[in-house]
């Protein structure tokens, strides 16, 4: 029975809490009318989270007729959170308040594909951030990483192929360091993470991102969707063409060699995204040809996500896509769908930065139901 007690209070206390972060700035009565709870509890619950510092008391709103009520937001300042994106050719890495506000950002190339030598070169980065934001009361809260990569159930690096990082457990290596929460995830999943916030009603949700290499992820009933292993999102390797070229994996014929960009530029002897879009301007018959491919190779691995978990929107992240005037739209009608006839198909809106969004708000959420447990 004091089990049962503690949970339903501590479940009170996440409600009130959420709330306040959602409808923010709010006032006591308000939290009230919305969560259904009593105005005691919700008192006392204010209470609690003003002692904690997580909420602060902002000002006096509107009187509707009785006292002025004192209206509440979280408080974005109680610490700040690292997030680490792990590209193929460089490092990003951010600092945030608990607004998913970015407040900082360090950015170095990967000059070599040694992994101890990466490590070093963050952890000095981390290091300098403690040491210059840290406060008595201003905290590291936790770590988020992003990789282009497998990671499986326990957040290990599984491989990288073109950092060729394998079995590497670098939340283990950060959390002993740094004594945080470390979280790390693959680009696709956490973009697609971050993203379903614009589409709160959406089920089922796909995002594509072609880039360097390509990655996806996918939510189904608000969840990230991984599978058994971690794996059950790689589309760059769903094989698109059965005579295709050898892909690194073994397999011939992946979505990942026709689209990605690595790919692309040596097809099309340009040195530059950027110049392979002017010889596209141009109508230069060998690039046109290599982006009809490419129009093509999506067209196949969206239908591919489309029949396989049923999605009702996707959400896709490539600059190539976004400069050609006119691309998405050639997307949609190659798409064959004889089911659904159409497909709700849109371009991102955060862009190269979803995945380290989505990294700082799996930390932010992480500290927030950790702070309701007492």
């Amino acid at each position: 029975m004091i089990l049962e007690t503690k949970d339903i209070r501590q479940n009170n206390r996440y409600i009130v809490l959420n709330t306040i972060r959602k409808k923010a700035p709010i006032s006591r009565a308000d939290i009230s009318k919305i969560t259904n709870l009593n105005k005691a509890t919700v008192s006392t619950i204010v209470s609690e989270l003003l002692e904690q510092k997580l909420i602060n008391e902002i000002c006096v709103g509107e009187s509707t007729g009785g006292r002025k009520p004192i209206l509440i937001e979280p408080n974005y300042n109680k610490g700040y959170v690292v997030a680490i994106d792990i590209r193929i050719s460089s490092i990003c890495i951010v600092i945030s308040n608990l607004e998913n506000k970015i407040v900082d950002k360090y950015d170095f190339m990967i000059e070599t594909i040694d992994f101890k030598s990466n490590l070093k070169k963050i952890c000095s980065i981390l290091d300098n951030i403690i040491k210059e934001y840290s406060l008595e009361d201003y905290k590291l809260l936790g770590i988020g990483i992003a990789i282009r990569g497998l990671v499986d159930l326990n957040s290990v690096i599984k491989f990288i192929h073109i950092l060729n990082w394998e079995n590497i457990d670098l939340v283990s290596i950060l959390k002993e360091k740094y004594k945080t929460e470390v979280f790390l995830s693959h680009e696709g999943n956490l973009s697609a993470y971050e993203e379903k916030k614009f589409f709160p009603n959406v089920n089922g949700l796909g995002f594509l991102s072609i880039d360097e290499v390509v990655s996806s992820g996918i939510i189904l009933d608000g969840e990230i969707y991984t599978g058994s292993r971690g794996y059950a999102t790689s589309i760059a390797h769903h094989i698109i063409n059965f005579d295709g070229e050898k892909c690194f994996c073994g397999q011939k014929g992946c979505f990942n060699n026709y689209v990605a960009y690595t790919s692309i530029l040596k097809k099309s002897f340009c040195n530059s995204l950027e110049e392979f879009i002017q010889k596209l301007s141009l109508k230069e018959e060998r690039v046109v040809k290599i982006f009809n491919e490419f129009l093509e190779a999506t067209v196949s691995a969206l239908t591919n996500m489309i029949y396989l978990y049923d999605l009702e929107i996707i959400i896709i992240n490539c600059k190539l896509l976004e400069r050609v005037e006119g691309s998405l739209k050639q997307i949609e009608e190659r798409l064959n769908l004889p089911v659904s006839k159409k497909q709700n198909i849109v371009f991102s809106k955060y862009g190269d930065i979803a995945a380290i969004k989505g990294a700082i708000s799996l930390v932010i959420e992480n500290f927030y139901k950790n702070s309701i447990i007492f």
